[in-house]
């Protein structure tokens, strides 16, 4: 978990956008305790929350990561030679 400054809090609770990792990371972490304060922290809503964040990441994954990488394959090639064709 990263802690900014009251300040950053401040202006992110506000509605302001992340501009980086650090407040992009309270934020994610602010919206499970958020979570964890609605449903009462307990296995099941640990593992609800854990379970958000890893289909999230995934999705980024999928949806974001892999057709970038997958551009960038084409333009400066193959790292992975042993991968058939």
């Amino acid at each position: 978990m990263c802690y900014p400054n009251q300040g950053i809090r401040a202006s992110l609770d506000g509605g302001r956008k992340p501009k980086d990792a650090l407040e992009l990371n309270y934020i994610i972490g602010k919206m499970a305790n958020d979570y964890f304060a609605n449903r009462g922290l307990c296995g099941a809503s640990i593992k609800e929350v854990l379970g958000a964040l890893e289909g999230a990441k995934l999705e980024v994954y999928r949806r974001v990561i892999a057709p970038y990488e997958d551009k960038k394959v084409i333009s400066n090639g193959e790292t992975f030679t042993c991968i058939p064709l």
